[in-house]
């Protein structure tokens, strides 16, 4: 996160929101016992989404994939919103190519979405969309 230009002090609390933490609660003059929160619980639920698509934008760097050019003119365009990833190609083979870079990528960095599995396709909700020349739009 850090050569992503995020700043040290926001890189540490991260890393201490992920790491078992150690609570106790004041009331008045009183303090508790110690109680812990482990790592695995819903500890650090929100950041999710924001933490999965660093964590992404990071392997897709890694691997040399070019998403910053203009959606017409270049290929392997990649477009992530919270844990949901678009792949708009010109292609049906572009698309199983980047899908397989992504899936490639997130297995270098150790991401790991499922138990056993790492990037995976909901297939109730992919859809193919083709667009032709003329404008006609044929879903597949």
């Amino acid at each position: 996160m850090l050569e992503m230009g995020i700043s040290e002090k926001l890189v540490n609390l991260i890393k201490e929101t992920l790491n078992r933490i150690n609570f106790r609660v004041k009331l008045g003059t009183e303090l508790s016992h110690v109680f812990y929160i482990e790592e695995g619980q819903k500890l650090g639920e929100s950041s999710f989404c924001q933490l999965f698509n660093i964590a992404l934008e990071e392997a897709i760097r890694d691997l040399g994939i070019r998403t910053r050019k203009n959606i017409f003119t270049k290929s392997v365009r990649l477009l992530a919103f919270k844990d949901n990833i678009d792949i708009v190609e010109r292609t049906k083979v572009a698309i199983v190519e980047a899908f397989c870079a992504c899936e490639s990528a997130t297995k270098n960095i150790g991401l790991i979405v499922k138990e056993d599995q790492t990037l995976t396709v909901n297939e109730e909700k992919t859809k193919f969309m083709t667009i032709t020349n003329r404008g006609q739009i044929y879903n597949l």
